[in-house]
């Protein structure tokens, strides 16, 4: 596993894909939050004050950018980060 840089319009993040067999777990992360696929529990990130949001059904750090937010935990969604954003929107707000 290696690890991209996303260009975002206030700084850059860092993403990766792991493929786990039959699922791949795919992120990205920067020092605001947390964008992961379905594979991540937000809520268990939120206990430990790490806002985060997913993506589900994403293979590439690409599809999670593109892809539809489907779950947001409290932190993220203090910072504006809703239901139904892009990835990379989310991300930006984090």
């Amino acid at each position: 596993m290696s690890e991209i840089v996303i260009a975002l319009k206030n700084g850059d993040a860092r993403g990766a894909s792991l493929d786990l067999g039959p699922v791949k777990m795919v992120y990205a992360r920067k020092s605001g939050g947390f964008l992961g696929c379905g594979i991540f529990d937000v809520a268990v990130l939120d206990r430990f004050g790490v806002a985060a949001a997913n993506v589900r059904g994403v293979s590439t750090v690409e599809d999670l950018l593109a892809g539809s937010v489907s779950r947001v935990n409290d932190a993220a969604a203090a910072k504006g980060v809703r239901v139904g954003m892009t990835g990379r929107e989310a991300l930006e707000l984090m």
